[in-house]
């Protein structure tokens, strides 16, 4: 664990003008601005198009999923992107090896250069400061999948029947993007 002291939390805190590390301010608060955007993406989860599976499309599967990103095994880091028109997630973050990322973007106009700039740059310090081999992501969405080509990422694979919403079966599209 001698690596952590080399890496460089404030560039990873606030790496951009897009991207904002969430986390409570005060954490015993209900009325905390984190908790109460918690709320609101929660509800997101529940209600957008391919976002989760039917199968954990309940309070208690959100809840269930949220939780894991704050589990802190081994590493997670929550940005905000913009003025809540987004969410990142990098998750599992093993060092000098891979993590996974979750991209929920949901206000298009982000979608411009400056923003896929931002994102291969916060992209660009997870890998350096990591010394990450790889980043992974996946989704059923095709929107996500464009987004996270633009931000570097090749395809991998499918998994088709991967993912169900509505009882309707979806593709699963693997991608990953490789350091050194």
């Amino acid at each position: 664990m001698d690596w952590l002291k080399d890496i460089d939390w404030g560039g990873l805190r606030e790496p951009n003008e897009f991207f904002r590390v969430m986390m409570p301010e005060n954490p015993n608060d209900p009325q905390d601005p984190f908790y109460l955007k918690m709320v609101k993406f929660k509800r997101m989860l529940m209600d957008r198009y391919l976002w989760i599976p039917d199968e954990y499309r309940s309070p208690e599967g959100v809840d269930s999923i949220i939780n894991s990103y704050f589990q802190n095994i081994p590493f997670t880091v929550l940005y905000e992107v913009g003025d809540f028109q987004g969410m990142v997630a990098f998750v599992n973050i093993m060092p000098a090896y891979k993590c996974e990322v979750t991209f929920k973007i949901w206000d298009k106009k982000l979608w411009g250069k400056s923003f896929v700039r931002a994102g291969r740059e916060i992209l660009d310090i997870y890998q350096k400061e990591f010394r990450l081999k790889r980043i992974g992501t996946s989704s059923a969405d095709r929107r996500m999948v464009k987004f996270a080509r633009m931000f570097g990422f090749k395809d991998e694979g499918e998994l088709p029947h991967a993912f169900r919403y509505k009882n309707k079966f979806y593709t699963k599209y693997l991608l990953g993007r490789y350091g050194e």
